[in-house]
């Protein structure tokens, strides 16, 4: 690859996603209303336990969380800290607060779009279930437990799809750097903290969706000290902190293709 480029999300992007959403839910509604057995695409509420550790991981952010904590005051906090520098962190560990979408003939609601009724209807040309949601329309008849096995199997397939995609991705972007770090090895990367460990911090390299780490002995010439409460580290001499957020300059100090890692260190 000669270079990435971060895709946006416009209105006319928006507007095709709710038609699509749209026709899922009118699709699994109609076939419910039939008295038909079919496949929903189902998200299941996150628990308790995740969501305080959301809500805490929020509060160590500074961000102020209501008493009542619905899908409201959740967009409402997104929207006031969009332009934060904390932002992806924030999304990513809502994200991983959630649990992930199935496909089953249970009827469970999706948590996600707050939809009683949903299915997968407008893309048969690329998902299985689709194509069984067709064929139920034009009523082909299906077994309980066939559609139970295909809601079962599809799951799983989407996971393993899932993870080779991001295999694949990741492949791509260290042969780039790779290449990169060949022609101008000493070139300056921004960075943004967005884990804390005793040990060191994960950073995201947001201009090309890239994470790396650093482990605290390569932070600087200094003693540093990990605050658990606050998830941040800080120098003893120095008074630097490293924290969620945290914006600072990394250099590629070696990449590993057989092994697939990027070796990083603090930017000069």
């Amino acid at each position: 690859p000669s270079g990435f480029e971060i895709s946006h999300y416009d209105i006319t992007h928006q507007l095709v996603e709710e038609f699509m959403l749209k026709a899922n839910e009118v699709i699994a509604t109609e076939l419910k209303n039939r008295d038909v057995g079919l496949i929903y695409r189902v998200h299941e509420p996150p628990s308790p336990e995740t969501m305080m550790e959301f809500k805490n991981f929020c509060v160590r952010l500074g961000v102020l969380v209501p008493q009542e904590f619905g899908p409201k005051e959740l967009s409402q906090i997104f929207l006031a800290h969009k332009e934060s520098a904390f932002i992806s962190e924030l999304s990513s560990r809502y994200i991983r607060s959630m649990r992930l979408a199935t496909y089953s003939t249970d009827r469970v609601g999706h948590h996600g779009l707050m939809l009683e009724n949903y299915t997968h209807f407008t893309s048969p040309i690329r998902r299985y279930v689709d194509i069984i949601i067709h064929r139920l329309i034009f009523n082909e008849e299906y077994t309980q437990e066939e559609l139970d096995e295909i809601a079962k199997s599809s799951s799983e397939k989407e996971r393993h799809s899932a993870r080779a995609e991001m295999s694949y991705l990741m492949l791509k972007k260290i042969r780039y750097f790779e290449r990169k770090h060949k022609k101008e090895p000493e070139k300056v990367y921004k960075a943004t903290v967005t884990r804390v460990k005793p040990y060191g911090i994960v950073f995201e390299v947001k201009d090309f969706g890239v994470e790396g780490f650093l482990h605290i002995s390569k932070l600087g010439n200094d003693y540093f000290e990990f605050h658990p409460k606050k998830e941040k580290i800080t120098g003893s001499k120095s008074n630097r902190i490293f924290e969620i957020g945290h914006q600072f300059q990394v250099q590629i100090e070696s990449v590993n293709l057989l092994f697939q890692e990027i070796f990083w260190k603090m930017g000069t």
